[in-house]
């Protein structure tokens, strides 16, 4: 997916300068590319620095999936800058961090 065919609702996502920044619309309605090109836009142009990344959570490992195989249309950021997640596996590696217990690092944890 080259820039250029990214509507002008996803432009104004993109050109968007608020911290935080509501996108809705119904499937298919370009919802997961326009977060892709906002990621790759922010490390891209230096508005995130070296150390940061982004990271995209997601309620389901449905959403992670989608994520994954559209991410390829985007052009690629450099390695490693963007993340994806489900939300119940980043919440499991914060409690581990904050109270470990045996069940850490176990399948499912």
């Amino acid at each position: 997916m080259k820039r250029e065919d990214l509507t002008p609702k996803q432009e104004q996502v993109l050109k968007a300068r608020d911290k935080v920044v509501l996108v809705t619309g119904g499937p298919g309605s370009g919802k997961t590319a326009t977060a892709l090109w906002a990621g790759r836009e922010a490390i891209v142009t230096g508005e995130l620095a070296n150390d940061q990344y982004v990271l995209y959570l997601t309620f389901s490992r449905t959403a992670v999936s989608q994520i994954t195989r559209r991410a390829p249309q985007v052009p690629p950021a450099p390695p490693g800058r963007i993340q994806h997640a489900p939300l119940h596996a980043v919440a499991s590696l914060l409690g581990c961090a904050l109270r470990p217990s045996p069940w850490c690092g176990r399948s499912g944890a």
